[in-house]
């Protein structure tokens, strides 16, 4: 497996080579998510950012009421 994940890395040097072509520091742009992706996203997000908040305010309820 990993000679696999090394054959598609792409082509390896030496570090103690001088380079030939300088390399940027600088990472490649990432392309914008899809407009699908972020609507999707964001609905799940929100539903699972609900759903989060009713667990919490029924536990706070929950030892509220146990609590007395």
């Amino acid at each position: 497996k990993s000679e696999v994940k090394f054959s598609k890395a792409g082509e390896g040097h030496r570090l103690n080579e001088q380079s030939s072509t300088p390399r940027s520091a600088e990472p490649k742009p990432r392309p914008p998510p899809s407009a699908r992706q972020t609507s999707d996203g964001g609905t799940a997000a929100r539903a699972a950012a609900e759903a989060a908040q009713q667990r919490l305010q029924q536990q706070t309820s929950w030892q509220q009421s146990g609590a007395s």
